[in-house]
């Protein structure tokens, strides 16, 4: 949801290549998972305005969508795991490094069928 975070997250998430958009709030989330095609991985905050990621995440389970969560919060206690692993989404504790992200998004992209494009020019290869 915070703006600086979000450009932090695209900045690190920069070598992936991959499409990314954004949500400012639980709402505005839940109106981009709506859409088609729903994406390869959603990041989100835990505390958020309205409805927190939590709450993002049961909703879109219940419809029944299998799309991989990584959830991240400063507040990641054990009630926050528990809830998470009941709807199948990791939890990724917050302060984390860029490496630690990547790391977490890598090992969770590939069984859901991310394609990269292929090199464009010689800086590429």
């Amino acid at each position: 949801d915070e703006e600086d975070m979000r450009e932090w997250l695209r900045l690190v998430l920069a070598p992936l290549r991959a499409e990314i958009r954004e949500a400012a709030s639980g709402g505005e989330l839940l109106r981009v998972l709506a859409s088609d095609p729903l994406p390869d991985l959603v990041i989100t905050d835990v505390r958020m305005p309205p409805p927190d990621g939590l709450e993002v995440l049961a909703r879109v389970r219940a419809r029944g969508s299998s799309v991989p969560f990584l959830v991240i919060s400063a507040f990641a206690d054990e009630a926050v795991r528990a809830e998470a692993a009941r709807h199948g989404a990791e939890v990724l504790a917050k302060p984390f490094t860029g490496k630690q992200l990547l790391a977490r998004v890598r090992q969770l992209l590939p069984e859901h069928g991310v394609t990269r494009p292929a090199p464009t020019g010689p800086e590429e290869r």
